[in-house]
């Protein structure tokens, strides 16, 4: 009862406090907290919450459980890595895949090699080695939104390199956009 005073003193709604020795109840309405009179008796084993919505005047205020501080936690050194099960080696960083990078070289005749296998998150380098500039995009033709984002927006001068890297696991035909005869297959897996 004592913390319902508490919690209805600081919401500025309706006080009923704890009976009285004289087994009379008192009921007082009050708008300001500052009209009401606190015995500091009830108020020994209150509970006082914070940033609780005041309950409205047609329902009954809710109850509420006593706060608790969360402690800060003080710095302490890193945690050393779990212990791996009995007969497991431990992971080995060195043996872990590796993103690759493969080329595609660009010449008079085409693209060398124009069929490519690689792993997700590998990189094509396209190099044009022919005078004539060449721009690989992915098909269709003209959209090229089968592997989006591989499109070199522009064409690759002689010696020039448009590089991008596959995340998707598909397989993402391509062409020279300003030669659309030339075609190419990256299988990505």
């Amino acid at each position: 009862m004592a913390s319902l005073l508490v919690l209805a003193a600081c919401q500025k709604k309706m006080v009923t406090p704890a009976p009285s020795d004289t087994g009379n109840d008192t009921t007082s309405q009050s708008e300001d907290s500052s009209n009401i009179a606190l015995n500091p008796a009830d108020l020994q084993d209150a509970t006082i919450t914070s940033k609780t919505p005041a309950p409205s005047k047609t329902t009954a205020p809710k109850t509420t459980s006593k706060s608790t501080a969360t402690p800060t936690p003080s710095p302490t050194s890193k945690p050393s890595p779990a212990p791996t099960p009995a007969g497991t080696p431990p992971p080995n960083p060195s043996l872990a895949a590796k993103a690759v990078v493969k080329t595609v070289t660009i010449t008079s005749k085409g693209f060398s090699p124009s069929s490519l296998k690689i792993k997700a998150g590998d990189s094509v380098t396209f190099l044009n080695k022919d005078t004539k500039p060449h721009w690989p995009a992915s098909d269709p033709h003209p959209l090229h939104t089968i592997c989006p984002g591989f499109d070199a927006l522009k064409g690759l001068k002689l010696n020039e390199k448009y590089t991008f890297t596959f995340k998707t696991a598909k397989t993402c035909s391509y062409h020279d956009h300003l030669n659309t005869s030339w075609r190419g297959t990256i299988t990505v897996q």
